[in-house]
């Protein structure tokens, strides 16, 4: 009787994280892939048709202060790192980081052909015109100068085949 009702509790159990699963990659999308898309003469970028939700999607805009790309999230994921700040952040350091954060991002919304208005103060400091890298990064993309794009990947090869190896890739 034991060995059924462990049997039957794994079916369920494996039902219910089949559901969480199907809720979470429906509701999110996964930005995975990289495509190249030249700025137009408006300063937009389209989106690949794979990462869109609908006719009207929205999206915070901030440069990374990393990588000098822009990083383009969905509301979901921009409020999240807020409510991360206020858990991992010290007190003194956390206001600030807000602060920031919500003074240096842009909210966008792509028109209903999928191009992306690049607000110009952000394209110059991400160092965008011409030609663009847009790069998933699961729940976000980024937007990458081809010159820059190239040189991160370059210089960040042997860390991406060090953790592949890790992870068994």
């Amino acid at each position: 009787m034991v060995v059924k009702s462990g049997v039957l509790w794994r079916k369920v159990a494996h039902k219910i994280y089949l559901i969480i699963m199907a809720t979470f990659t429906n509701s999110l999308p996964i930005f995975s892939g990289e495509y190249r898309h030249a700025l137009d003469g408006k300063n937009r970028v389209t989106i690949p048709s794979c990462w869109r939700n609908g006719e009207a999607d929205e999206f915070f805009l901030i440069v990374n202060p990393s990588h000098g790309c822009l990083t383009v999230m969905p509301p979901s994921v921009f409020m999240s790192i807020g409510e991360e700040a206020k858990t991992r952040c010290e007190p003194s350091k956390r206001q600030d980081f807000i602060r920031k954060l919500y003074g240096k991002s842009k909210q966008v919304t792509a028109d209903k052909q999928g191009r992306l208005l690049v607000p110009e103060d952000q394209g110059k400091q991400a160092g965008l015109q011409g030609e663009t890298v847009l790069v998933g990064v699961r729940d976000r993309f980024e937007i990458w100068s081809l010159e820059s794009w190239t040189k991160f990947q370059e210089a960040e090869e042997a860390n991406f085949e060090e953790v592949a190896k890790e992870i068994g890739l």
